[in-house]
């Protein structure tokens, strides 16, 4: 009886399975949390440079520009981010600068949070700065 469960090889491929379906979901859900991470530090650049171009173009007002950027964040990071939008000397259009920051917190920037440990500690913080262009 023995020697017949110690050939039975479908208990062996059922502990392995067992064994490696863990390491595998843990190894997906990692791989999908780091990609919403990068996409969330895209995102964020990507807002703040299309609401600089705007504010340097004169297309926005300098009021609109937080609320124009949480517009164009991710939802699971709206709440959560620190928005500064300045200008360097608002009297001189040739010598303005359009300034965009986002701050996020690393612990933010995923939806799920199985991972943070590995990028909680880290803090998303893209800056933008534009020339404002001349008003015609």
């Amino acid at each position: 009886m023995a020697t017949k469960l110690a050939r039975d090889e479908r208990a062996s491929i059922a502990v392995e399975f067992g064994i490696l379906v863990p390491i595998f979901v843990a190894l997906m859900v990692g791989v999908t949390e780091f990609g919403m991470v990068f996409y969330t530090y895209y995102a964020s650049v990507s807002a703040a440079r299309t609401v600089a171009r705007q504010l340097a173009t004169n297309s926005m007002p300098l009021s609109g520009g937080e609320a124009a950027v949480r517009a164009n964040l991710p939802a699971w990071v709206k709440n959560k981010a620190t928005i500064k939008v300045g200008q360097s000397n608002p009297s001189d259009y040739n010598a303005n600068d359009i300034s965009v920051s986002i701050m996020i917190p690393g612990s933010a920037a995923a939806p799920i949070h199985l991972m943070s440990w590995a990028y909680g500690s880290i803090t998303i913080s893209p800056t933008v700065t534009m020339q404002q262009e001349p008003v015609l």
